[in-house]
């Protein structure tokens, strides 16, 4: 197969005359529902870096993506400085990408600004390593770009690599989340600055690697919304200033989130970048791999973001072309079931993905069932008619089953190769009986094993993004309408916050004071033993383990990977300052025994480094990463001992180069807290109440509620 092609555009002036400009935004959250809403986006990885298609002087590099093989390859910068002398892209056509964009059913495109190489696609004020400058095609793509999405109705976001190997300050490192020096920031954000004010509207500003500061990601994010309020900064700008989170690359969470997410994804595994030897298989079935992401994404609440990787003369590679319009003509058909929904509205579906608008349930079938019956647990409205998206005359039956509603297939039914998608029709205003429900009762226990946890991501760099809880919800079943006092019990650790209690739709803010406090427990003794350390570990990430979590005996080798044994750390007394490795990614694991003589709750401090991972007899406690990454952290948790033996054991997380500090405090002052708030009612139905930060510093951060205690109590 050729894959030299270039896009033929049809009936340009036709084109011209159909397209409508985007709508702008009137404000900030009308922004952030236009992007949720566009569900599919078109991203471009294109640059100096595709004239090469992963090859080095006759040579294939294999190792990593294709548009970081100035790293891969150990090129100089004065080697591939060069290559900008015969970068002449003749058969880069924008208006014929927005066509191809169209086609695919996308709504929007995210560009390949500057990438880590540090090359420019637009004309830039402050470096002549651009497009414009420094090439025979003399011309600025990203103003291409952005008229002819204009012309075509789509909206514009640009990527932009926090990280640039042509600085001379640069360092190339094997994971390109390196801190940035003064004089990279200061080039960053003059460069931040031009592409939010010479090409129009942008929808989103894709920051990608670099571990900035907090402050430095502020400033980056405060200069697109200074000049653009109502561009959206993406998640990898780090430090949770980002508008929308950013997962990994080719990865969805297998859970829903209420706030806005994206998914982005390479056509390849291996690469983003155009690869002149990849292997690329059956378009067909690429076709089918795709729609069904899309499909778990959006059915997820998140948007799909699809890569290509066009050649260095600008052409589209065929391949690529022919799967984006493999699946627009799936969303020719189907496209009522993505765009203008909402996520999967039920919480334990199994036979399908699902997506949702007033009126009308979408099941994305990819494994039919082999008895052609589809439940939908919990559904409380009637059905009043189901049948194929593609094909309304092909229906199924709908009846009562349990305790919600259940579809019956015909055997001869047309199913679709990729996903099949039926449409599920019903009266009135959609009710679905949650599926977690906890039975009113003398004392109601709200934990966080009793909720329904909605989630996030925190990203204070890329390789410390941790799921967080932002919101857990209850939902109480009463027979009979009765009073309630909400009870609360809360450690040094929580006090201070601000909670956000809602309940059936009413919100109170509770303040998280010191005004009650008593005594944890009666001082019973506790035996403590020495204190184990071991480190050494290289490459890992804040969530990862080197062995077992329990049952560790410190005489023998921890970890099988490495063979690294417990070491005594001499002298250690409660609170001593304790150094750890130094080193990027590097974790120092301390071990101690502690015997209790009866069951008992204790408070502890400890205290880390750039973040923390706590485990009590196995079950992990906390974990956690410190933003800021200058200070020693300190974390107080309360340890529900057992009579005998406990083991603790905690990481320190040491991400950037300095050895890392720690110490574990046994000398606290053994109080607690609690608070009681006024009365409230519960009808004779499903009760919700739902628990948030009132004072979160923002829409990721976590609960942080560790020690935290709720209950309700029958008055």
């Amino acid at each position: 197969m050729k894959f030299y092609f270039t896009l033929v555009m049809g009936c340009f002036s036709l084109t011209l005359l159909t397209c409508t400009t985007p709508q702008q935004p009137r404000s900030k959250e009308e922004a952030v529902e236009q992007w949720r809403e566009d569900k599919f986006s078109l991203f471009i990885h294109w640059g100096l870096y595709s004239t090469l298609g992963g090859e080095w002087k006759g040579e294939r590099v294999s190792r990593g993506y294709s548009e970081q093989i100035r790293a891969h390859a150990n090129i100089s910068r004065e080697e591939y400085a060069a290559l900008a002398q015969d970068f002449n892209p003749v058969n880069w056509d924008a208006n014929a990408i927005c066509e191809l964009a169209k086609a695919a059913g996308m709504r929007s495109i995210v560009f390949t600004a500057k990438h880590h190489d540090g090359f420019n696609m637009f004309d830039s004020d402050y470096s002549d390593f651009n497009i414009a400058d420094a090439t025979p095609f003399g011309r600025d793509v990203v103003k291409e770009l952005a008229k002819a999405c204009e012309r075509h109705g789509l909206k514009l976001g640009l990527y932009y690599s926090l990280i640039d190997w042509n600085l001379p300050e640069a360092r190339i490192s094997s994971h390109n989340s390196d801190q940035i020096p003064a004089k990279h920031e200061e080039y960053n954000a003059q460069q931040i600055a031009e592409l939010v004010t010479k090409y129009g509207p942008i929808s989103e500003l894709w920051f990608d690697m670099g571990a900035p500061t907090a402050e430095q990601s502020k400033r980056f994010a405060g200069i697109v919304r200074q000049h653009q309020p109502f561009c959206l900064v993406s998640g990898r700008i780090s430090n949770d200033q980002g508008d929308f989170n950013v997962m990994g690359d080719n990865f969805s969470p297998g859970f829903k989130m209420e706030l806005p997410w994206q998914s982005p994804a390479s056509m390849f595994p291996e690469t983003w970048g155009y690869r002149s030897w990849q292997e690329r298989g059956d378009d067909q079935e690429k076709v089918v791999e795709k729609i069904r992401a899309l499909v778990r994404v959006v059915s997820r609440g998140g948007a799909y973001l699809l890569n290509i990787g066009p050649m260095g003369d600008g052409a589209v590679v065929p391949f690529e072309a022919d799967v984006l319009r493999g699946i627009g003509d799936w969303l020719k058909v189907n496209g009522d079931a993505i765009y203008g929904t909402e996520a999967n509205p039920f919480d334990n579906l199994h036979c399908a993905d699902a997506t949702c608008k007033e009126g009308i349930i979408y099941l994305h079938v990819v494994d039919w069932p082999a008895d052609n019956i589809f439940k939908l647990p919990g559904l409380q409205n009637a059905i009043t008619r189901a049948y194929l998206l593609k094909d309304e005359k092909q229906q199924l039956s709908a009846a009562p089953f349990e305790d919600g509603q259940i579809l019956t297939a015909s055997k001869d039914i047309e199913r679709d190769s990729a996903v099949t998608v039926i449409a599920v029709e019903y009266d009135g205003q959609l009710k679905i009986r949650p599926a977690r429900i906890l039975d009113a009762a003398d004392k109601i226990e709200l934990t966080s094993d009793t909720a329904v946890e909605s989630y996030s991501f925190s990203q204070p760099e890329y390789y410390s993004s941790l799921r967080t809880t932002v919101k857990r919800t209850w939902n109480i079943e009463a027979a009979e309408r009765a009073e309630y006092v909400p009870m609360m019990r809360y450690t040094e650790q929580e006090a201070g916050k601000a909670l956000l209690l809602t309940i059936d739709g009413q919100s109170h803010t509770v303040l998280l004071d010191r005004s009650q406090p008593e005594p944890i427990n009666d001082s019973s003794p506790l035996q403590i033993d020495r204190l184990f350390k071991i480190g050494g570990f290289e490459g890992c990430s804040l969530g990862a383990t080197h062995g077992r979590t329990h049952g560790i005996d410190p005489i023998f080798t921890w970890s099988l990977r490495t063979m690294q044994r417990w070491q005594i750390v001499p002298n250690w007394t409660s609170s001593a300052i304790i150094t750890g490795d130094d080193g990027d990614f590097a974790p120092t694991y301390f071990y101690q025994r502690i015997y209790a003589g009866e069951d008992m709750d204790y408070l502890v401090a400890i205290g880390s480094d750039d973040g923390l991972q706590v485990w009590l007899n196995g079950e992990q406690l906390l974990l956690k990463y410190q933003k800021n990454q200058n200070d020693l952290n300190r974390d107080v948790l309360k340890l529900s001992l057992k009579k005998g033996l406990n083991e603790l054991l905690y990481k320190n997380y040491n991400r950037f180069g300095d050895a890392p500090l720690s110490f574990i405090d046994y000398r606290l002052s053994q109080t607690q807290y609690s608070k009681k708030l006024a009365p409230i009612e519960l009808m004779a139905d499903v009760n919700t109440l739902a628990l948030m930060l009132g004072n979160a510093e923002s829409i990721h951060q976590d609960l942080g509620l560790i020690n935290f205690e709720f209950w309700l109590e029958k008055k």
